[in-house]
């Protein structure tokens, strides 16, 4: 038969440059063409002839693992980091990317996002952007303009994790940004204003005249695992893991070490996402270092290893039933979160983010707390139960069939048959 060059990318529908790779495989029958890339299944419909051909991508996935996700604090979308040097975003409610607000990260792969607190209707959230080759980008959630774009490191130390503390509108104390590295460091830096404001940020304003570069804190001898700002403002002090499991408390606006975690015993952080803590001794998993984050207004947290499971929080003992174990992931979890927007758990595998959420039934659970920053409400650190052994709240159905019931937590559900979502 005869050969014939065809170009689909005019297609409507077809995958922007920005996202698509070369095609490798494909399958046609009755005018109907399947095609396979690395990072799209794509269906092809060319019953009416290619100049009114229709396309539909019916799975996208990653060129390469994904390594952070984020979520924003007002608007229904979240954002997930991969080392294929793409952030995605996408809408929550059916988990669609939103290409208009994707963008190219880094050549060299992006290994951590973070977004900070709410903003009004005048202004938009920062965005931080940690890359492989230790470089860091700071831009507004709205419009991508960048403000900093940095190397934190001169031997090129991933950059590992990111944070922002809470936001006080008001101004009255500054938003703070800590980013972990590889080799052990921790970067933190000064925010002039809470909040991003679209008409005075247009690329004019850059640097030192938005944020500024505060210390470098040290005293830790593997790479940083994950950070923590305390909770209620001013948010001055940090607590950090590395790999080894160290744990380091630092006060930040005077960037020094403390001497002893005890003295940040009291603080509240929320939510708790530090694999290790007085919080987390009852929680007992194979690995030493999982990935963790704390279940808002259920008190609950999530563990995850190669599988998630949820136990009690805090944890200060065993629990007198097994944990419920969420199924789906096939390879080690790289990044774990919780989104209290609507009430779904996520988590990246590989180049698949799966999202569980819980059933709209389960009512016996208490309501979830509002995204905090200046509440003077009650926090992980004061919550210290009566006994060591979990006691679940009451259930209104009667009839109980498993020991999962019992725990009246609620099953999360995926919303598709297997992972909720392949990215």
């Amino acid at each position: 038969g005869k050969t014939t060059d065809v170009e689909f990318s005019s297609v409507a529908g077809w995958p922007g440059p920005r996202f698509r790779t070369q095609l490798v495989s494909g399958a046609w029958k009755d005018r109907h063409l399947l095609l396979s890339s690395k990072t799209h299944l794509i269906y092809l419909d060319l019953s009416n002839g290619l100049p009114r051909a229709t396309c539909k991508p019916l799975v996208s996935q990653p060129a390469a693992a994904l390594t952070s996700v984020a979520t924003h604090p007002v608007a229904p979308r979240i954002y997930t980091a991969a080392l294929d040097g793409l952030v995605r975003c996408y809408d929550v409610k059916d988990m669609t990317q939103l290409e208009q607000r994707s963008f190219h990260g880094s050549n060299q792969g992006v290994t951590c996002l973070a977004i900070s607190g709410a903003a009004d209707e005048e202004s938009s959230a920062w965005l931080a952007v940690g890359c492989s080759d230790s470089t860091l980008s700071i831009m507004s959630e709205n419009s991508y303009q960048y403000v900093l774009r940095r190397t934190l490191s001169g031997s090129k130390a991933k950059l590992t994790c990111a944070k922002f503390s809470s936001v006080d509108m008001s101004g009255k104390h500054p938003l703070w940004l800590a980013v972990g590295t590889d080799d052990g460091c921790i970067h933190t830096f000064r925010f002039k204003e809470p909040c991003c404001c679209s008409s005075a940020y247009t690329g004019m304003h850059t640097g030192e005249e938005v944020v500024s570069k505060v210390a470098t804190l040290r005293g830790h001898e593997a790479p940083i695992v994950d950070i923590c700002f305390a909770d209620t403002l001013p948010c001055n002090y940090l607590i950090s893991v590395d790999l080894s499991g160290k744990e380091l408390a630092f006060d930040v606006p005077m960037a020094r070490r403390l001497p002893t975690m005890t003295l940040v015993r009291e603080v509240p952080f929320h939510p708790w996402t530090l694999p290790v803590g007085w919080q987390m001794q009852g929680c007992k998993v194979d690995k030493k270092l999982p990935r963790v984050h704390e279940i808002s207004g259920r008190q609950l947290i999530a563990v995850a290893t190669d599988v998630i499971e949820i136990f009690p929080f805090p944890c200060m003992s065993p629990p007198s039933i097994h944990p419920l174990r969420l199924e789906g992931p096939s390879a080690p979890i790289a990044s774990l979160l919780f989104n209290p927007m609507n009430d779904s758990l996520l988590a990246s595998s590989d180049t698949a983010l799966f999202v569980w959420s819980w059933e709209a039934e389960a009512q016996a659970r208490l309501p979830l707390s509002p995204l905090r920053s200046v509440q003077e409400s009650e926090t992980p650190d004061s919550r210290k139960p009566q006994v060591p052994a979990f006691t679940p709240p009451p259930r209104p159905r009667v009839q109980v069939q498993d020991d999962q019931s019992k725990s009246g937590i609620g099953k999360p559900r995926p919303k598709a048959a297997g992972i909720a979502k392949q990215l």
